[in-house]
C-alpha cells in the first residue's frame, strides 16, 4: 500500500479550513434569522399565539390569498401564528418576515353574521406543504377568530363546537 506523505498535511489544512467555514456559516445563519413574539408590518401588529393569551386584542391570526394552479378563483387560507422570524439572505440585506402557521380549514359561511367559518385541522395540506409563509404575501392586518359556541350551549360532540368565526379586519365589503 502506497501512502503519499505529502498529501497528509494538505488534507489536514483542508479539514481545518472546512471546519472554520462551517462554523462561520452557522454564525451567519444565526445572525440572519431571528425569532420574535411580536412584529410590526405595514402599520399592524402581528403576534404569536402564545404571546397573545393574556391580551384582549387578537393579533395572532392571519389570512393569505391563494389560487390553485390552473384555477382563476382566489381563495383565502387562515392560520394561527405559531412563530415569527425575521430573515435576511445576507447580513445587511433586505429583511422579510416569515410566519409559521397552524392552518384552518374553511367550513363555510355563517348565515346570520356572513362571516367565514373555520376549524382547526392538523391534516390540512397547508400544515405540511406551506407551513411557512412570508408575511408580505398575507393580508396587511391580522384577523381575529371567535368561537362558534362561546357560551357552550351546543351539546358535547357537536361538530360546530370546534368551529370559529373569522372577523376579517381587511374586509372591504359591508353587509346589509
Amino acid at each position: 500500500m502506497y501512502v503519499n506523505l505529502y498529501a497528509i498535511p494538505f488534507l489536514y489544512v483542508v479539514y481545518v479550513l472546512y471546519a472554520i467555514l462551517l462554523s462561520l456559516q452557522l454564525i451567519i445563519c444565526y445572525a440572519c434569522v431571528q425569532l420574535h413574539d411580536r412584529v410590526e408590518y405595514a402599520g399592524a401588529i402581528f403576534r404569536t399565539w402564545v404571546s397573545q393569551k393574556s391580551l384582549k386584542h387578537d393579533d395572532a391570526q392571519l389570512v393569505m390569498d391563494y389560487s390553485k394552479p390552473g384555477d382563476a378563483e382566489i381563495k383565502h387560507a387562515y392560520a394561527s401564528i405559531k412563530r415569527l422570524f425575521v430573515h435576511q439572505a445576507y447580513p445587511g440585506g433586505p429583511r422579510r418576515f416569515i410566519v409559521e402557521g397552524s392552518w384552518y380549514d374553511v367550513v363555510g359561511t355563517c348565515s346570520v353574521s356572513k362571516t367565514t367559518l373555520v376549524r382547526r385541522n392538523r391534516a390540512n395540506p397547508f400544515n405540511t406543504s406551506s407551513r411557512y409563509a412570508f408575511l408580505d404575501n398575507c393580508s396587511e392586518r391580522p384577523v381575529a377568530v371567535w368561537p362558534r359556541d362561546p357560551f357552550n350551549k351546543l351539546p358535547d360532540g357537536h361538530p360546530e363546537k370546534k368551529w370559529f368565526h373569522v372577523i376579517d379586519r381587511n374586509q372591504s365589503v359591508l353587509y346589509d
